[in-house]
């Protein structure tokens, strides 16, 4: 019988302590569409599959497959795949940390890592994470908050990156979280009253904080994140004008004419054949 013991040194001073806002699962399908966004969180984004692009504005830079993206709060960014890569990634947003260089004194908006040591191991925590988000078991904000700090520490020790605490209010975390519903949602119908729900606000609180932190009203906000998917679909589909309109959550084709030309200074159709013949152009 061979019986060995490993020692374990006293543990050095506490780490600072995070917890996982959200987690996303991205796959490529025909109706991805990138539009640059910001966070009032940092985010991690682990490539688990394909290739494609990180962007930032007038910039972007090639990520496939155990590439890991740690996107520091209020940064411009989206992700764009490769046709041929079909890109996936798992996204974390976490609060209350910045990640910052071991070796330089300049603040740096993102970093990007291709992962090579403890691969297993990060690609394993990713994973299980995203699992514990999915079940959303009694707990799972307890074991995904341990779990994110374990892939922390493995980050810390294996990059020259390190992390330092935010002091973000309370009221930015709720907005963020707002924001970040509409994106996701914004074809649901949303009122006011709901996203005062979501983020345990008085809606007229809400409305006044959303609009001084972003300059528009969380009503204006939904609408023009409305807007920019239609404004893809037109330029890029043959799609029926009705059929848009619903795909970008407006309640009515005429609704969405009307919102649309107010924005735009377009209809959707005129907008559509503006884009076709731009296209047209660039192949001549």
């Amino acid at each position: 019988m061979s019986n060995r013991v490993y020692e374990i040194s006293a543990p050095t001073e506490e780490k600072i302590s995070t917890k996982v806002f959200y987690v996303t699962e991205a796959k490529y399908e025909h109706d991805w569409h990138s539009t640059f966004h910001s966070h009032f969180f940092t985010e991690l984004i682990y490539v688990t599959k394909g290739k494609g692009y990180f962007m930032v504005p007038n910039k972007k830079f090639p990520i496939q497959e155990k590439s890991l993206i740690i996107v520091n709060e209020n940064v411009d960014h989206t992700e764009m795949s490769d046709l041929d890569g079909k890109l996936e990634y798992i996204a974390i947003g976490i609060q209350d940390i910045l990640f910052s260089s071991k070796h330089s004194d300049q603040f740096e908006s993102f970093f990007i890592y291709n992962i090579t040591k403890d691969l297993k191991i990060i690609n394993e925590l990713f994973n299980i994470i995203l699992l514990e988000a999915k079940r959303n078991l009694d707990s799972n904000a307890d074991i995904t908050k341990n779990l994110l700090e374990v892939l922390l520490v493995y980050l810390n020790r294996n990059n020259s990156i390190e992390f330092n605490k935010t002091d973000q209010s309370v009221v930015n975390k709720n907005i963020s979280l707002i924001k970040h519903h509409i994106d996701n949602n914004f074809q649901d119908s949303l009122t006011l009253d709901d996203l005062a729900a979501i983020g345990h606000m008085n809606k007229y609180y809400l409305a006044h904080t959303f609009k001084s932190t972003l300059g528009m009203s969380p009503i204006e906000y939904l609408n023009e994140v409305r807007i920019n998917r239609s404004r893809y679909l037109l330029g890029s589909t043959d799609h029926p004008i009705s059929m848009i309109a619903g795909f970008a959550g407006f309640s009515s084709p005429s609704y969405f004419s009307q919102s649309f030309k107010r924005k735009t200074g377009y209809t959707p159709i005129q907008y559509r054949t503006l884009q076709k013949k731009g296209h047209q152009s660039k192949k001549e």
